[in-house]
C-alpha cells in the first residue's frame, strides 16, 4: 500500500486536546499517518491509491489489553492441560 485515505468517519485523534472530528479523514503513506482533518479538505490536498469510506463508523487507534495477573505469567505453561476447576483448586 503506497497511500490510503480513510474518509467520512468520526475520527478519535487521541492528541493532547482529545480532538474529535465528525466527517473526518486520515491520509496515510507507507503505514505512516501524514495528515488528519475534514474529509473535504484532505480530498483536495491528497490523492491516494486506496480509499476507505468509513461513513457511520468510528476511526480510532487500536486498543491494547494491558491487563495481566502476575502469578499467571509465572505459571504459564505449567498447568495448561488442567481444566478450569482443577486449575483454580491449585491457586494459593
Amino acid at each position: 500500500m503506497a497511500s490510503l485515505i480513510i474518509k467520512n468517519g468520526f475520527i478519535v485523534t487521541m492528541n493532547e486536546c482529545c480532538t474529535l472530528l465528525d466527517d473526518g479523514a486520515i491520509y496515510i503513506e507507507k503505514s505512516q499517518i501524514i495528515d488528519i482533518g475534514k474529509t473535504e479538505a484532505l480530498e483536495r490536498t491528497h490523492r491516494a491509491d486506496e480509499v476507505i469510506d468509513a461513513s457511520g463508523s468510528i476511526v480510532m487507534p487500536g486498543l491494547i489489553n494491558s491487563h495481566v495477573h502476575f502469578t499467571s505469567v509465572l505459571r504459564r505453561g505449567i498447568e495448561d492441560d488442567l481444566p478450569l476447576e482443577g486449575w483454580l483448586g491449585t491457586l494459593p
